[in-house]
């Protein structure tokens, strides 16, 4: 009975109103948990490859989530849930964005297709990138442009983050927040 936008399923959230987002290639379809109906918002139109959502995730205004896609867009659910097309320009970021996480500790982290990775202060706006992690030994510094990162995870206590890349594994990355600094810890990686 349910028909999704897309079968490119991206990302899943369930906000406190008990809808459960599912973050398509194009759109957001909304399943109400408590049984009202399911609904579909397509967001920037007929989307186009450029347009992907790729991520669906809480603010801390219990009212507004944070989306992803060819930028950072923070927006009300309610208005999301009330329209059927939406569209915004009021991107944080201007790239294109192929996932975000919202880290323990406030911040917004968010993987590029081309630039990184990068950490925003949801309060003032601004974005600190990192491309090149450091390591211990020169030769193993990480050019994080070359690799598009397409999921972030956290360990509990924020210093560790985990970024997964579409063609070079997964970095452990130390977060150092009184320099502001990326640190490799580890590189997994498949062995050919």
């Amino acid at each position: 009975p349910y028909h999704l936008c897309s079968d490119l399923i991206k990302s899943l959230y369930k906000d406190r109103y008990g809808n459960l987002w599912i973050g398509t290639g194009k759109g957001v379809c909304i399943l109400n948990l408590k049984g009202n109906p399911f609904s579909k918002v397509s967001l920037f139109g007929n989307s186009q490859v450029r347009h992907r959502l790729t991520g669906i995730v809480p603010s801390s205004n219990p009212n507004k989530v944070w989306l992803s896609s060819n930028g950072i867009f923070q927006e009300g659910i309610q208005s999301i849930l009330s329209s059927r097309v939406y569209s915004s320009t009021n991107s944080a970021v201007g790239d294109f964005v192929t996932s975000i996480y919202a880290a323990n500790k406030g911040s917004i982290w968010i993987g590029y297709w081309n630039k990184g990775l990068g950490r925003m202060n949801p309060r003032t706006g601004k974005v600190q990138n990192y491309t090149i992690i450091n390591s211990a030994r020169k030769e193993a510094e990480q050019d994080l442009k070359k690799y598009p990162i397409v999921v972030i995870s956290e360990s509990l206590d924020g210093q560790r983050i985990w970024a997964g890349t579409r063609g070079n594994g997964v970095f452990e990355l130390s977060y150092d927040s009184d320099k502001d600094s990326l640190f490799l810890v580890n590189h997994f990686y498949l062995d050919s």
